[in-house]
């Protein structure tokens, strides 16, 4: 019976064609008939059930349908599937897997570093090449500023100077106009009151007179008009450098005055003092060429063992006492000695004379305001180490610590930055005796852990320390000193006779030979050999000191000058008994030697 209602019934599909049709003949014959009644929308999409059993036996749902007719095969099939998906999944396979995820991380990572790596490099790249435009433009920027103030004084100076013309003419008129003239009363048609008249005739002689100012009177009266002061025609409440010229002509007056003299321009008022004490003044004197080169020698007293210090005036040729050296320092030993910026003066490290052991201390003297400050500490504690300025950055490496044993370290202090920070450690552990600058590389040599020498060079632009081994350390000893390139070295005690380092040779050739040598003592030896005016100067223990041009070529005659005598020149019969009674020892012994440009 269900078979038969649901073979009578019609299906979707032919309950609207026959719908269509009927309506299609309703039209044609055009007589108005009743519709009958038409399905809804959830009759339309209504779908019949599918779940009614089938002839055949079969089942009401296509899965069990499939399911019914191919049961064994489908079973098989998807058995097969499972245990194949199972054998791609194994062990080996999730271990080969692994692997490759594994390997493509570590890939990743390493590329990641390498980028960051290539980043910060970028990065520092751009910082230095940001800290050198800085410095740039803050010097420009400093420049500017003066030039500036030096133009609006200049422009003050001439307009109060232009205005004080007609200043007094004015003054006197205005004088004039506040005097009350004498009139006769007779005349006077001004009509002022009794108690006016009456003491105006107190302070005049003549019977009938009358006060009659020339202006009418202000509710303000006018105050008397004070003279312009000549602070206040400079401009700025300032005196003018030099009465009757413009500041920019008398600072290019003052800097032509001879640094000797320097000390007196301090005491002739605080302007002169201020701007000596600035930047500016010395500034202009470097760029301009009048800057002088002076030679400072820090020595050793040998009687109290006392550091002190003097300085050299090459054009005077006499020596000079200088301010005394800071505290820690008066007793120290084993310090460094650097110049920075040319003026800068720097003693580094030592011994600690009140407590022992190695400092960390650092000092420097500036030749421009002849006072001593103070600057970061060091990393690392250490003594008898060496020391050398490259690209106006101080480097220090080796010595030792205190403790008995050397150091490798080595670190490097950046002015711009004010602080320290770590460079490559050296090869080995060494105390350095003598060292140089040469070709941006720095050579030490010195004396190793087990007492033997060792030479070893540093290059900042790869951070690294190498091995020296050529001929240039088989014959390098001190002192010595690098000019125009090349490595000169004494080869007498006294340091009469010069020699240098031939590099395409690799080895030493004696090139300037005094013939005039000063003896063998202790006293005559020679303590330093400085670069001064593009000539090496010998600097001795009795602080004498002579000047050699090495620049001139091989066939001319090269002739020595003495820029400083002996400190006490003593005859010959004092000089013998002395050395008969034991005082024949050096007075001084000179410890560092450099030059400083102010």
């Amino acid at each position: 019976m269900q078979e038969q209602a649901a073979s009578s019934r019609p299906s979707s599909s032919e309950r609207s064609s026959s719908s269509a049709h009927h309506m299609d003949m309703e039209v044609k014959e055009g007589k108005p008939v009743l519709y009958h009644r038409m399905e809804s929308d959830e009759e339309i999409r209504r779908v019949p059930e599918l779940g009614l059993e089938l002839p055949g036996g079969a089942s009401t749902s296509g899965r069990e349908a499939g399911a019914g007719s191919g049961g064994p095969e489908r079973a098989q099939s998807s058995t097969a599937q499972a245990s194949s998906r199972r054998r791609v999944r194994s062990p080996a396979d999730k271990e080969h897997k692994r692997l490759k995820r594994l390997l493509r991380n570590r890939v990743s990572a390493q590329q990641a570093r390498e980028r960051k790596k290539a980043y910060l490099t970028d990065l520092e790249v751009k910082v230095k090449d940001l800290e050198k435009k800085n410095s740039e433009m803050e010097e420009k920027l400093s420049t500017l500023q003066n030039e500036n103030q030096m133009l609006r004084q200049i422009l003050k100076n001439t307009t109060l100077q232009a205005a004080s013309r007609f200043v007094a003419p004015g003054a006197a008129m205005d004088t004039r106009n506040r005097t009350a003239p004498v009139v006769d009363s007779s005349s006077c048609l001004c009509r002022v009151d009794r108690s006016s008249a009456a003491a105006a005739a107190r302070r005049i002689s003549v019977s009938k007179a009358c006060v009659q100012p020339s202006l009418r009177a202000s509710i303000h009266p006018l105050k008397p008009k004070a003279s312009p002061r000549p602070a206040d025609r400079s401009g700025g409440g300032q005196c003018p450098l030099l009465p009757g010229l413009p500041d920019d002509l008398a600072i290019a007056c003052l800097i032509r005055v001879p640094r000797a003299d320097h000390w007196k321009l301090r005491l002739v008022c605080r302007r002169w003092c201020r701007l000596l004490a600035g930047n500016y003044f010395y500034g202009l004197r470097r760029r301009l060429g009048l800057a002088e080169q002076w030679l400072y020698a820090v020595k050793r007293d040998g009687k109290d063992g006392r550091v002190s210090w003097d300085v050299l005036d090459p054009s005077r040729g006499a020596w000079r006492a200088l301010p005394p050296v800071p505290r820690e320092y008066a007793d120290a030993d084993g310090f460094g000695c650097a110049v920075l910026g040319g003026c800068h003066l720097y003693l580094v490290g030592g011994t600690d004379p009140r407590r022992g052991g190695a400092m960390r201390r650092v000092v420097f003297y500036s030749a421009r305001s002849n006072r001593w400050h103070r600057a970061p500490d060091m990393l690392r504690r250490r003594q008898c180490f060496g020391a050398c300025v490259m690209g106006n950055r101080l480097y220090v490496a080796g010595g030792e610590s205190g403790g008995g044993g050397g150091l490798r370290s080595a670190e490097v202090f950046d002015p711009a930055k004010n602080r320290w920070s770590f460079v490559a450690e050296m090869a080995a552990a060494m105390v350095p005796f003598v060292s140089a600058v040469r070709g941006g590389r720095w050579y030490v040599k010195g004396l190793g852990a087990q007492q033997e020498v060792v030479s070893q060079a540093y290059s900042p632009e790869t951070d690294s320390w190498s091995v020296v081994l050529d001929g240039m350390v088989t014959g390098w000893r001190s002192p010595s000193a690098c000019l125009h390139g090349r490595i000169y070295a004494a080869d007498c005690k006294d340091g009469c006779r010069l020699r240098a380092y031939d590099e395409a040779a690799d080895a030493w050739t004696t090139c300037v030979d005094s013939k005039q040598h000063q003896g063998s003592s202790q006293e005559a030896e020679a303590a330093a050999i400085v670069a001064l005016h593009g000539r090496l100067c010998v600097v001795r223990n009795d602080m004498s000191v002579s000047a050699v041009d090495v620049a001139a070529g091989e066939g001319s005659q090269r002739s020595w000058e003495t820029l400083a005598a002996k400190a006490h020149a003593k005859s010959f019969v004092t000089g013998l008994l002395s050395n008969l009674a034991g005082r024949g020892r050096a007075k001084n012994h000179i410890l560092h030697c450099q030059v400083l440009e102010a």
